[in-house]
């Protein structure tokens, strides 16, 4: 075994207090305090400030959902003047990786995405010490979202720093680190290595979180509500589906997929009830909703990178409407109905799209990401089951709750596939689902956001690369 050079870690958190709201949180981090984690309330905060961490700009409240990953997959205008943190490259572009600003961008992923690894090690490493310290079941709570979160971070930096599964064989991919600091650096994994890690800790989740319920209405016990805003068990089935689905397992996909369909912790959206007005607008569909963060600034970071001048990401009108089937008879869909307006610019053509989702200031709940969606079983499910009667039943369930018609039993192979992609460009914009669809299958050609040009990816695709520092610091190794 390799043994590497002494490192410290700083490791950030944060000190929630007294807050009545576990969510309303400082924006300042500090290094962690392991006397906050003497008390039931320290280890509250300590996970609140896990999940606050994830909601970072680079993780999943800016580059790992409203943008960078669309951008990759090609699913916005780019003009030549935006250029807001090297942003405005493409998967179409030779070596785009190696760009200053973009090796910036993917850096601060791997350190953030580790920087949440570190504070949920160090909240599990000493959780054990002071089980004491729990009233109800908020131990078993606790420890299970955190290894739940632990599992979930690591599969998504493996999702972008790997190869799609099917072209990693044995080559390492990253660390699958379970301890806070230590004299040795974590050896890189296998990506077999990372999905059995992976599910082992989520499986050791599922087991201390079989008292979760997602509707959950505690006055004594506040951790055990907003189960939404938590890696709550029905997370962990979706993640476990995720996991499966990735590495081609489409028998267990399929089986943990059903676990969260058929779980009546969600129901579908109802547009006469979540949607009957601007203001009350529920634009996340938070009763689909299973894993959720909250960012009360997030129409801000939105408005940065998504304009409607010639500086920001943004769709002409025709786009939007192809997307949606507007421009073929007329489009029915709630997506597009509820979730983008018309707006007057001075550009020309006058009119540009502007996405409701993240509109915090005018309709509901536009203040959240989501993270894992319950239409995304009904999509994992019907692709493991193929154009079968069982899989068209999957994915008819969301286009009929999606004001759309059912497939037709005559649908070929290739049609349902690519109603399985429509689905995901429809479902998930500006939420980076896209990018790993396309990578999962290692499409090799992907369509433009004019809905009609393909372009194809450039090498190296779709694969990050390992940040030079922490490749430089491991190269003082000694045998």
């Amino acid at each position: 075994m390799k043994k590497y050079i002494f490192y410290i870690v700083l490791v950030f958190g944060l000190s929630l207090g007294a807050c009545n709201d576990w969510l309303d949180v400082p924006s300042k981090t500090e290094v962690i305090d392991y006397e906050m984690f003497e008390t039931e309330q320290g280890f509250m905060d300590g996970m609140a400030g896990v999940y606050y961490l994830m909601t970072d700009d680079a993780l999943y409240g800016d580059i790992l959902s409203m943008t960078y990953l669309d951008v990759l997959a090609r699913r916005f205008k780019i003009f030549d003047t935006y250029d807001v943190s090297g942003l405005g490259k493409d998967l179409g572009e030779v070596n785009y990786y190696q760009g200053s600003e973009v090796v910036s961008v993917i850096d601060n992923i791997w350190s953030k995405g580790y920087n949440v690894i570190a504070n949920v090690n160090s909240l599990l490493e000493q959780i054990e010490n002071y089980k004491s310290v729990f009233t109800y079941d908020n131990y078993r709570m606790i420890k299970g979202e955190a290894l739940g979160v632990r599992a979930f971070m690591h599969f998504d930096l493996m999702r972008l720093f790997g190869k799609p599964y099917a072209l990693a064989g044995d080559e390492l991919t990253i660390p699958y680190v379970t301890k806070l600091s230590g004299r040795e650096w974590p050896l890189f994994n296998t990506e077999d290595e990372v999905i059995g890690l992976a599910l082992r800790d989520l499986q050791e989740a599922d087991s201390l979180l079989s008292v979760d319920n997602m509707y959950s209405s505690s006055v004594e016990n506040s951790w055990l509500n907003s189960r939404r805003s938590h890696f709550n068990r029905w997370a962990v089935y979706a993640t476990m589906a995720r996991v499966y689905h990735w590495k081609g397992d489409t028998e267990n996909a399929l089986l943990y997929a059903q676990k969260v369909i058929e779980s009546q912790q969600f129901r579908f959206m109802d547009p006469l009830v979540d949607c009957k007005d601007l203001q009350s607008r529920d634009v996340a569909f938070y009763t689909e909703c299973i894993f959720t963060l909250n960012k009360t600034n997030l129409k801000d970071v939105y408005n940065k990178r998504v304009g409607l001048d010639r500086n920001g990401l943004l769709n002409d009108v025709e786009d939007i409407e192809k997307l949606y089937g507007k421009t073929s008879g007329g489009s029915t869909d709630y997506r597009f109905t509820y979730l983008w307006y018309l707006t007057e610019t001075n550009q020309v053509g006058g009119q540009k799209y502007t996405f409701y989702r993240y509109n915090g200031g005018v309709a509901s709940r536009g203040d959240l990401v989501t993270l894992m969606r319950w239409s995304e079983m009904y999509y994992i499910a019907a692709e493991c089951c193929g154009n079968t009667a069982e899989g068209r039943a999957y994915l008819n369930e969301v286009l009929v709750n999606r004001g759309l018609k059912k497939l037709e039993d005559s649908i070929s192979d290739e049609e349902f596939r690519n109603e399985i992609l429509n689905e995901y460009k429809k479902e998930f914009f500006s939420e980076g689902h896209l990018f790993y669809y396309y990578k999962r299958l290692n499409i090799t050609k992907v369509l433009e956001h004019d809905q009609e040009t393909y372009v194809d990816v450039a090498t190296p695709g779709y694969v990050f690369p390992i940040p030079e520092k922490e490749l430089e610091l491991r190269r003082g190794v000694t045998e």
